[in-house]
């Protein structure tokens, strides 16, 4: 006859759980489970895995620093929010290394510019002290105070100090940013299929190729039918292709459509087709054959 404490269930330890179902005994359980035992799985992130890191950590420092330039008050917990920011940024870089850290940095800054209004970030990223405190006492809090065309006034003022007072560096950061800020919207007004050119990593659609060719650069690829890549552009000649760019922006939304527009084509009563007007004089110009002057 079974007495009532026979009866009584036993209760197992979750170890003692662990080890039945690995069927092992207890005490092989606790050996192999053991700190000094245990297989170590580390993840290694790939330096593409660790670019992306640092391209948030350093969209986090902008995000936190422009919101005290824009709202124009902080306290120390915000500045020590950017600490932070940045001290992710350096513990990443240590693993990455230096070269390609720069290279993330510099694509996050680019990137971040065109979330921001042109003349606020201008200012924001490439003013001087002064520069900064004029734009913000004239603009008032968060900006909204501007008269019409003054901020656009200031920052084409710290343009035109960076471009010819700036370090090589700095000029090439911020030509940099103003041409992708025109390579987004000119893909923007861009419709059908396309054909790109490159300059300086920074791809615009195929049709800007006659307003970069007309400032003095080799063509790399002459035919219209290849993407083309501008591999030694001059940081001058950089320079004079934004400049055109601003020229026709000038003219209104409607002549940057038009640069970017589909070439017209010509059809000669020969039946040959021509994609310009230039090609069209091109053939009028041509010598007769022989045949023909004899018609």
């Amino acid at each position: 006859m079974e007495t009532d404490s026979s009866k009584q269930q036993v209760v197992k330890s979750p170890e003692e759980v662990a080890a039945f179902l690995s069927d092992m005994s207890l005490d092989e359980w606790r050996k192999a489970t053991a700190t000094e035992n245990r297989k170590a799985f580390p993840f290694v992130p790939t330096p593409d895995e660790l670019a992306v890191l640092v391209k948030h950590w350093v969209n986090e420092a902008i995000d936190d620093e422009y919101f005290l330039f824009w709202g124009q008050c902080f306290g120390s917990s915000d500045l020590q929010r950017i600490h932070l920011d940045w001290k992710r940024v350096n513990e990443i870089s240590a693993m990455l290394g230096d070269k390609a850290t720069r290279t993330a940095v510099e694509e996050a800054f680019q990137q971040a510019a065109q979330d921001f209004d042109r003349n606020h970030w201008i200012v924001f990223r490439c003013g001087t002290s002064e520069e900064g405190e004029a734009y913000r006492e004239t603009g008032g809090q968060c900006f909204e105070e501007f008269p019409d065309g003054v901020a656009d006034r200031l920052a084409s003022q710290v343009v035109e100090r960076v471009f010819h007072e700036g370090s090589a560096e700095q000029q090439m950061s911020l030509l940099k940013t103003e041409l992708k800020r025109y390579s987004t919207k000119l893909h923007r007004l861009k419709s059908g299929p396309r054909h790109v050119i490159e300059i300086f990593g920074i791809d615009f659609p195929s049709e800007v190729k006659p307003l970069v060719l007309s400032i003095g650069i080799d063509d790399p690829e002459p035919s219209p039918q290849c993407n083309t890549f501008f591999k030694t552009p001059t940081l001058e000649q950089g320079k004079a292709i934004l400049a055109a760019l601003d020229d026709t922006a000038r003219k209104g939304e409607g002549a940057l459509r038009e640069l970017v527009a589909e070439a017209e084509h010509f059809v000669h009563a020969s039946g040959l087709n021509y994609s310009t007007p230039e090609e069209v004089v091109a053939f009028l110009n041509e010598p007769l054959e022989e045949s023909d002057e004899a018609a």
